[in-house]
């Protein structure tokens, strides 16, 4: 049986917005652990508006394959450790927002526990 991984390695390009859509919601369900998600996804988003004219161009090309990279590539959060302080680091912009729940580790390192 193919593992998850490797079916989100071989997801095909997008041909049309259903396809879009099935990629982009997806990748979506892990958005917490895919920092600037919403950013990322932008150019692909785009083409699921209801004006717009289908194009997969180099952005929408570049968005899909960051964030099928962020998909497959190593986690990115670490066990909170209640010993530490935590910080809570936000942002926002035109096309998403974020925030991740952080604590630094010592050595100038420091990790994520949540990312929402």
């Amino acid at each position: 049986m193919e593992s998850l991984v490797d079916s989100v390695q071989r997801f095909p390009v997008p041909t049309d917005t259903t396809e879009v859509k099935r990629f982009v919601h997806m990748a979506g369900f892990y958005r917490r652990f895919i920092p600037n998600f919403g950013s990322k996804a932008a150019p692909m988003t785009r083409l699921l508006r209801k004006d717009a004219v289908w194009r997969w161009a180099e952005p929408q090309q570049e968005a899909f394959e960051q964030l099928k990279k962020a998909l497959t590539g190593k986690p990115v959060l670490a066990y909170p450790d209640f010993s530490r302080p935590f910080k809570l680091v936000t942002d926002a912009s035109q096309v998403g927002l974020g925030a991740a729940l952080t604590q630094d580790q010592g050595k100038g390192r420091t990790t994520r526990c949540v990312r929402l």
